[in-house]
């Protein structure tokens, strides 16, 4: 079994899933980090841009490709004991399909909690992200909060940057 560790910090759109994950891997001195966002099919990537929500169609292929990335980052990776990955994950199936990713030791999930008040204003002072202010409640309606699911760690967003990490790391 390989010694390497899946951490899927996932949320809605700007909830922080990146600036943590980044955090995590500074960190974690052994923590590579990939942008799920990067991982998206151009198609979805338009949808976004153009404001129109993604469906359960769009985002399939998408998770197929973060199974795919992370599942031959674990082959490959020698150096790295921590694949830290951002992907909304935002319905249980999605984060059930995440679970059945290959060839690591465990996987966790990082859920980066906040009202869609503050997250909504985050989105707004971002730039240059396709992700805009007005797709924010389509997330929200079809997200479904990880109630009952022992393999997330939930983080409240209004912390600092340094006590999420903190938390999460003693979590682990």
């Amino acid at each position: 079994m390989a010694k390497i560790k899946l951490l899927i910090v996932m949320g809605p759109s700007g909830c922080g899933k990146t600036t943590i994950a980044q955090a995590l891997a500074n960190r974690l001195s052994d923590g590579q980090y990939v942008e799920g966002d990067q991982l998206h099919p151009q198609s979805n990537i338009d949808k976004m841009s153009n404001a129109i929500p993604l469906d359960d169609d769009d985002r399939w292929p998408w998770l197929q490709s973060i199974r795919q990335h992370c599942e031959n980052n674990a082959i490959q990776q020698h150096d790295n004991q921590y694949l830290i990955v951002t992907c909304s994950a935002l319905k249980k199936i999605y984060r059930n399909q995440l679970r059945q990713i290959q060839h690591f030791q465990w996987i966790k999930f990082i859920f980066p909690q906040g009202s869609q008040q503050l997250i909504g204003q985050r989105i707004e002072q971002r730039k240059d992200h396709y992700m805009k202010a007005n797709m924010l409640q389509s997330q929200f309606e079809c997200f479904q909060p990880p109630i009952d699911e022992n393999d997330v760690i939930v983080v409240d967003i209004e912390q600092s940057i340094d006590i999420i990490i903190d938390e999460i790391l003693n979590k682990l």
